[in-house]
């Protein structure tokens, strides 16, 4: 596994400028994830205004640490792809010998590690999120008589504390 060759490294400049291309769309649509989540939270229905204020938080913290990672991931594919362009007018110039882009410059393994942590984490806060709406009162079958989305019975001492006369039915 040591001795294997990642399948960037044969990329010659266009290649490699494509796959920053590729990347940064690739970020870019994370980005929008990552609002989709903030805008669902934002709106509070489907029972997320009542579900518990530390998962709620943890949704935000996931969302705000995995914005970040993308958002940085973005600069340094889009840097990349940017030194890596005026290389490439220096090459087609003929002031630079034609090699592989790897020659001219590594790519940049931890730009790809931390957008890939910005993926896993916006997966576990979209998962946060449905856990946030399924977390509202009455949704648990067994409090609701076995029909989801229905409120729970009030007990009658909720209605009548001990002591007062119960209204006449």
């Amino acid at each position: 596994m040591g001795s294997e060759r990642p399948d960037y490294l044969g990329d010659t400049i266009e290649q490699r400028i494509g796959r920053y291309d590729r990347q940064v769309k690739k970020c870019t649509f994370v980005a929008g994830g990552l609002g989709a989540i903030l805008v669902l939270m934002g709106l509070g229905g489907g029972g997320i205004e009542v579900a518990p204020h530390a998962l709620k938080a943890w949704v935000v913290t996931l969302t705000v640490i995995a914005g970040g990672c993308v958002g940085w991931a973005q600069i340094q594919y889009t840097s990349s792809h940017n030194k890596l362009a005026l290389i490439q007018e220096q090459v087609n110039k003929g002031h630079l010998p034609r090699k592989h882009a790897q020659d001219h410059q590594p790519y940049p393994q931890l730009a790809s590690s931390v957008y890939s942590a910005a993926v896993v984490l916006l997966a576990i806060a979209g998962v946060l999120v449905i856990i946030c709406a399924w977390s509202r009162p009455g949704n648990n079958p067994a409090e609701s008589g076995g029909r989801a989305g229905q409120e729970a019975p009030v007990p009658q001492e909720a209605i009548c504390p001990a002591g007062m006369s119960r209204p006449p039915a």
